[in-house]
């Protein structure tokens, strides 16, 4: 499995990403939707990580730095 940091380019995660917003917003509540849509994940202040066995998506995670940290 390889883990990078992901620019959030790719047709694969773009394409698993808006999947998986238009799905949060068919099932849940709008006010239990906390999914960002691929322009807001994009922000300089959230790093996003996907996993990649072979060629295919196996898991993802953003992190968002707050207002006290330093990186």
């Amino acid at each position: 499995m390889q883990i990078r940091e992901d620019d959030l380019t790719g047709k694969k995660i773009a394409d698993f990403l808006q999947e998986h917003l238009e799905n949060m917003n068919e099932i849940t509540p709008p006010e239990s939707v906390h999914a960002l849509d691929l322009d807001a994940l994009r922000s300089p202040n959230i790093t996003f990580w996907t996993a990649w066995e072979a060629d295919e998506l196996q898991r993802m995670r953003g992190t968002q730095r707050n207002r006290f940290q330093k990186w």
